[in-house]
């Protein structure tokens, strides 16, 4: 069996307060090239939580967080930064484009960030990711001209833009209608088998998450 992409080992994430409240209780967690996971839960179960602590959004109380075989706990805050823009991608369910920005300026701005490939290299790649989500001809639309299902796959065009090798969801299907719902979960499924990448969703929707490889349940902060 191949060693986990990414690796939580007793997570925990208390809020700190008069009556401080713990959002992540003690969870171990990890994901393997190539496979989809579903974090299902009750709202407030700490789905979300877990998955800003695997995406390195938010720093655990105690515990450790791996990500090819990297403690990431310890890094400096520029060094996470480098390595979530290197590895990891992220979708929400509000998709966040910036909407003074053009479609391919949204997509192109983490590599403009993590500044490893030219100006015109980035908008190559950008209109290659948008031509692969079906949205060719879209490079130059503003974000509010366009629908929530197509907002949501510039949203994941953005998310591939570095080639990260994992993807985090949190609720990606969960402003869409049923048939947009399919195709992000199709789009998932096509980047797990054609290209190997590591998919961590957390949602409510049951169809998506029996559809996964595997749905880790959560329930007051802990794995059930």
């Amino acid at each position: 069996m191949t060693a986990p992409v990414i690796e939580a080992r007793k997570l925990k994430r208390i809020l700190p307060g008069l009556i401080p409240v713990t959002l992540v209780d003690g969870v171990d967690f990890q994901a393997r090239s190539g496979e989809m996971v579903a974090i299902t839960g009750a709202s407030g179960s700490g789905k979300s939580s877990l998955l800003y602590l695997l995406g390195l959004l938010d720093e655990p109380t105690e515990g450790s967080v791996a990500i090819d075989g990297q403690d990431c706990v310890h890094l400096s805050d520029a060094e996470r930064t480098h390595l979530r823009l290197e590895r990891l991608g992220f979708v929400f369910q509000f998709h966040f484009l910036l909407p003074e920005f053009s479609v391919l300026d949204n997509v192109c701005m983490p590599m403009k960030k993590l500044d490893a490939l030219s100006t015109d290299e980035q908008e190559d790649r950008g209109r290659h990711l948008l031509k692969e989500l079906g949205l060719e001809g879209y490079e130059k639309k503003l974000p509010e001209q366009l629908s929530g299902g197509e907002r949501q796959r510039v949203a994941v065009a953005r998310a591939l833009a570095n080639g990260p090798r994992i993807l985090l969801a949190d609720e990606p299907t969960g402003n869409l209608d049923s048939k947009n719902s399919h195709a992000v979960f199709d789009i998932f499924r096509g980047l797990v088998q054609d290209e190997g990448k590591t998919i961590i969703t957390v949602t409510h929707d049951q169809g998506l998450a029996k559809s996964c490889d595997r749905q880790v349940h959560m329930a007051d902060g802990r794995v059930m």
